[in-house]
């Protein structure tokens, strides 16, 4: 693995636990979007297939809904009133590691 590898694994695993969109991650560090996505493709084979296999489900508007989101092998079970920044967070690092 290059050296410039290495430091892009670290930035996206910065991204991803930082609680920010990419937009506003980036913004933040002056690295520009489509720099970033560059090396999500080419460090994260399947990305794009990952991207296209999304399926989104109809919620109760109460917001009383429990739920388990499945990513690889692994289950989040999220209750009402979850932090979104958090979830998307962890769900980016475990798409990352699939």
């Amino acid at each position: 693995m290059t050296d410039k590898s290495l430091q892009w694994r670290q930035l996206l695993a910065d991204c991803a636990g930082s609680g920010l969109g990419v937009q506003r991650w980036c913004a933040a560090r002056n690295i520009p979007e489509h720099r970033y996505y560059y090396w999500r493709r080419k460090l994260t084979p399947g990305a794009e297939v990952l991207k296209q296999a999304v399926e989104w489900m109809a919620l109760p508007a109460d917001g009383s809904a429990n739920l388990t989101v499945h990513v690889g092998g692994a289950s989040i079970d999220v209750a009402a009133g979850f932090d979104v920044a958090l979830l998307r967070a962890v769900v980016e690092a475990l798409a990352a590691q699939c």
